[in-house]
């Protein structure tokens, strides 16, 4: 999730005492008293549509959202038509150029006074915290009695994504009650996808390991033989020393790219879209450890001996990927590489053929040998209290949980872009096909198909299997599933961790807190991993790592650890 800036922080602070001093400058949201009851009918809603029924008086809902590049027009929008056509409403948008600037917008609107939009839609520069301060203020409306009293296809669609986790749901309202059990502010987001959750996809280059007689590496140990067979034996027999025996990309912290997910799980828990761990209940994180820091010597032995190439720090999605399926007569130059199996390969490309999984790498050092996984969990869609028509605008939320939702929204235009399986297929998963693809690239073109937001829903994809032809054992996709089938359970098939820390609540005191600290925090965190990564700095060097945990103390990492602790012991109200 993008958080909220330095200068955006500085910005809501300046509303806030805005919102304090006016006597009439700014305009306070008057359209529903955030604390009035909604009215009951009488009636249990199952999700009838339409919302507006023939008849009824015209309900327009404005929704506010980031312009995605690949959408033509909103309004004469396949989607948006069949949105209208089953809910009975007419949709107008409001469009922001990305989330810093949506976030901004909706700080400056607070401020002027100005009618914020009905519905903001997947604002995810307006982090949890800020949604929530902007509820108590006034400006969001609360959701809990609308979710108890309108959510069928929100409940639904948790009992269809997570049939034998039905703790997600609990988990998910608890964190977006805040710390002291407010109403809800933020309708969530939960996505959960097979190959999304395989937080480690390495792949090495079975053509050279047939060549030099390898066998695919399981250990750190043997891992360093196989790539220094790849540095030095010329596995593309081109005569060329032009081998990179490990490239990826280590610029995200969520980067299934990042080869530091497979390298250090090998020495202990390293979970970096977290940074934390469990162990009986009590919350840590590795960074001081002494496992990882053997870890980091061991990448900075393949650094400095070119097992890991410095590309690996600096490249772009794009250029690794185009290492990945080199073109024409080129060779293949990278022994190992990382990347989701899904858009790791090029359609038709024989680099499907060339790379296999490798599985995670065994324990180093009796703490390690791990694949985390993860699912996401968003709070960035609200409705404004200025909103004239809340009941109608949380049933058009609820309705976009439904199953025909996700699909018109991942895959396009039914009848044009998809269409149901007629059943008996075999899905891409190797399990049942739900829909047979018509265009398979409709979400990644430009189109008026969809608003191309998958991602804003409650769904786990892997149930939506579309059918694939595998009776070919040497065709593109059969060679595709059988891969990706197989990584995806190398990650399964791994131990995990007895406990997780998924997510922490805290309240705004704490946040605020950690907002001092905890960004610049996680930054150095992530800038000595590199150093110590490339050899900038030396983790063999007791002076350096002293120097380095001198800098953790600095930036109060110990009390980080603490306020995660706090948070984590609050969502069981300890």
């Amino acid at each position: 999730m993008i958080h909220t800036n330095k200068l955006l922080a500085l910005l809501l602070a300046a509303i806030l005492l805005l919102s304090l001093a006016a006597c009439g400058g700014t305009a306070e949201p008057t359209a529903q008293d955030p604390e009035t009851p909604i009215a009951d009918d009488g009636a249990a809603y199952k999700g009838e549509m339409p919302i507006v029924k023939p008849g009824d008086e015209p309900v327009t809902i404005t929704i506010g959202l980031v312009t995605n590049a690949n959408v033509t027009d909103y309004k004469d929008n396949a989607f948006t038509k069949w949105l209208e056509e089953q809910t009975g409403l007419d949709l107008e948008f409001q469009q922001f150029a990305d989330q810093k600037n949506a976030a901004t917008q909706v700080a400056l609107m607070v401020a002027s006074g100005e009618k914020l939009p009905d519905i903001l839609w997947c604002i995810f520069g307006i982090n949890k915290q800020t949604g929530e301060q902007y509820g108590q203020d006034g400006y969001f409306l609360p959701l809990s009695d609308y979710f108890e009293k309108y959510g069928y296809y929100f409940h639904e669609a948790f009992e269809r994504s997570f049939p034998d986790n039905p703790s997600i749901l609990e988990l998910t309202m608890r964190r977006g009650e805040g710390a002291d059990h407010q109403p809800i502010y933020a309708f969530p987001t939960v996505t959960k996808g097979a190959l999304a959750d395989a937080m480690i996809q390495a792949w090495i280059n079975r053509e050279w390991l047939d060549k030099l007689g390898l066998e695919k590496p399981t250990t750190v140990e043997e891992l360093y033989d196989v790539l220094i067979a790849f540095r030095d034996k010329d596995p593309n027999g081109n005569g060329k020393k032009d081998e990179i025996p490990i490239v990826g990309r280590a610029t995200s912290d969520f980067s299934v790219t990042d080869p530091l997910n497979y390298l250090l799980n090998a020495f202990t828990f390293y979970n970096n879209s977290t940074y934390f761990s469990l162990e009986n209940g009590k919350v840590d994180s590795p960074f001081k450890s002494d496992e990882y820091r053997e870890g980091l010597k061991f990448v900075n032995k393949l650094f400095r001996e070119g097992l890991i190439t410095d590309q690996t720090w600096t490249q772009s999605a794009t250029e690794l990927k185009g290492i990945t399926n080199p073109t024409g007569d080129d060779p293949y130059i990278a022994g190992v590489v990382f990347g989701d199996c899904e858009h790791m390969f090029v359609r038709d490309s024989d680099s499907v053929r060339v790379y296999e999984p490798l599985k995670p790498l065994k324990d180093a050092t009796g703490k390690g040998g791990f694949a985390p996984t993860k699912y996401y969990r968003g709070y960035a869609i609200f409705i404004s209290a200025t909103c004239e028509h809340p009941v109608e605008a949380f049933k058009l939320l609820d309705f976009m949980c439904s199953p025909e939702i996700y699909l018109r929204q991942r895959w396009g235009e039914y009848g044009v872009d998809w269409v149901y399986s007629e059943g008996g297929k075999t899905g891409h998963r190797g399990g049942e096909a739900k829909i047979k693809l018509l265009n398979p690239l409709a979400y990644s073109e430009q189109n008026n198909h969809s608003w191309h937001y998958d991602n804003c829903t409650v769904v786990n994809d892997a149930y939506w299997e579309y059918e694939v032809d595998l009776t070919d054992p040497d065709n593109w996709d059969t060679i595709h599933v059988r891969k990706c089938n197989e990584i995806y359970n190398y990650t399964m098939e791994t131990p995990s961790p007895k406990e997780s820390f998924d997510f922490a609540i805290y309240s705004l005191a704490e946040y605020e807190e950690r907002s001092e600290f905890a960004s610049d925090l996680t930054s150095y965190i992530r800038d000595r991993r590199a150093a110590f990564c490339t050899n900038v700095l030396d983790p063999n060097s007791d002076a350096d790592w002293q120097e380095y945990l001198n800098g953790l103390d600095a930036l109060r990492y110990d009390r980080w650890i603490e306020l995660a602790q706090i948070g984590y012991d609050r969502i069981f109200d300890k």
